[in-house]
């Protein structure tokens, strides 16, 4: 959501009683297929400047990407 759009839905001159925050969850590496792949959701929140509970929140986007690096060892992950 833009800004404009945001004050659309707030109405003018109104106080911004929350802020934004995005957030990472449910993260994990996994293999298929002898890949291996990394996951995890990212998610909008509104959060209170009161007292800083979530009073929204909304699922942006959802991530599988081929892991192509070096594990700690210096073996590659999808040997």
């Amino acid at each position: 959501m833009g800004l404009v759009d945001m004050k659309q839905r707030l109405g003018k001159g109104f106080p911004f009683l929350y802020r934004l925050r995005v957030q990472e969850k449910n993260h994990s590496f996994y293999e298929t297929s002898n890949k291996w792949y990394r996951g995890n959701e990212v998610w909008r929140q509104q959060v209170s400047k009161l007292d800083d509970s979530i009073i929204d929140e909304e699922l942006v986007n959802v991530n599988h990407a081929e892991v192509n690096y070096m594990k700690s060892n210096g073996t590659q992950e999808n040997e």
